[in-house]
């Protein structure tokens, strides 16, 4: 060989050694993406969860076993398939039976991909076995971020619903026994304070008696209204509400209260507020659990202040304190039901009901409840009501 096919022949040599090596680099990421491929099988066949993968063309690109079974259909008649497609003639289609319309389906895809939510949760029942499923749908995104197919899963929640169900049925029949006796105990409570003579001891024994009495009346009230505005039964029986009034008669009924804890409870309303339509009662319950729950965190010396003001077309209630506040990540989850706020401790121990009743009670009035707080800066709790009647 002459100088020139000496060069040729070795550079040939090392493309070849290139391509063995690549070769090599090959089989080791076949078997690598082999061995992925059988553990991420054998993690669907195993989970109890029933698991979906489609495309953006609604096609099932993958399913479980545990989802395939609730079809009633064999694992490899659903893949490939279309999500309206039906596996028996005239029967059901695919996405019918994981409780979803095309249209449903497509506006909760387009929520995901404008990124207004992570994922969507929801709790249905599908018919074909009426049992209760937490349906979690999330986008399937590439290296770039771009969606590729949609995953849902379904986890079944069954006796979580049941055992709620229970819970909320024993709550309702308790609250019922309870409220029987303690009116006989209320009413007895306003005859003994008619028929003895009044004393400094006796008369203070007895409003502390009426108090707690009626305290626990309206807690007891708070439960049973909670059921109905849960159920949508409880009628808002409205009428024209002098808001003025309301809150100088709900700080009247708690400044013996605050005056026991040495705060100073104060009114700001302007006299020529327009009257605005609600139930007086439920108004009245919702203003009373937040000045309550107002006095029981705020420290000794504090002040409250009540305050309502006109900004049409809605009127704008706040209560207002300086006590510890309330974190920042928490301010949402404190209207949710049995909620509280972390790693505060008030004057006495709460339901975690009393807020949820008030978020329920003003949404019933089509109106909107929130709280504006810094920890440790206090914290201001307010909601808004239309001042006029919506149709």
């Amino acid at each position: 060989y002459n100088e020139n096919q000496a060069r040729l022949l070795e550079t040939i040599a090392a493309q070849a050694a290139v391509a063995i090596q690549n070769a090599r680099l090959y089989e080791r990421t076949d078997e690598a993406l082999a061995r992925r491929v059988r553990e991420l099988n054998s993690i669907l066949r195993t989970t109890s969860e029933g698991i979906m993968l489609v495309d953006l063309g609604w096609r099932v690109v993958a399913i479980n076993p545990a989802l395939a079974r609730l079809f009633g259909n064999e694992y490899i008649d659903i893949r490939g398939r279309e999500m309206d497609f039906a596996p028996i003639e005239g029967g059901r289609t695919l996405i019918s039976q994981v409780g979803y319309s095309l249209e449903d389906l497509q506006l909760d895809c387009d929520a995901l991909a404008e990124k207004k939510v992570d994922h969507l949760k929801q709790t249905v029942r599908l018919r074909q076995n009426d049992r209760a499923y937490e349906r979690t749908l999330t986008p399937v995104r590439d290296r770039q971020s771009d969606i590729i197919g949609w995953l849902l899963v379904f986890r079944d929640i069954t006796e979580e619903v049941e055992l709620a169900r229970l819970r909320e049925d024993m709550i309702h029949m308790l609250v019922h026994d309870l409220r029987s006796p303690l009116a006989t105990l209320l009413g007895s409570l306003n005859m003994l304070a008619e028929m003895i003579k009044p004393g400094p001891d006796s008369e203070t024994l007895l409003n502390l008696a009426q108090r707690g009495g009626n305290r626990l009346m309206r807690l007891v009230n708070d439960l049973l209204e909670l059921s109905r505005l849960e159920d949508g039964q409880l009628v808002v029986q409205k009428a024209d509400v002098n808001i003025p009034t309301l809150l100088k008669e709900v700080v009247a009924q708690l400044q013996p209260l605050a005056i026991e804890d040495s705060l100073l409870l104060q009114v700001s309303a302007p006299a020529d507020l327009p009257s605005l339509p609600g139930d007086p009662e439920l108004l009245s319950r919702v203003l009373y659990n937040l000045v309550d729950n107002a006095i029981k965190f705020t420290q000794d010396g504090g002040v409250i202040e009540v305050a309502a003001q006109a900004a049409p077309p809605l009127m704008v209630i706040s209560v207002a304190d300086n006590g510890p506040g309330i974190l920042e990540g928490t301010q949402d989850k404190i209207f949710n039901k049995f909620q509280r706020n972390p790693g505060t401790k008030g004057r006495r121990k709460g339901t975690g009901l009393g807020l949820y009743f008030c978020r329920l009670a003003v949404e019933a009035h089509n109106g909107r409840i929130w709280v504006e707080s810094e920890s440790g800066q206090g914290c201001v709790f307010k909601f808004s009501l239309p001042l006029k009647e919506e149709s």
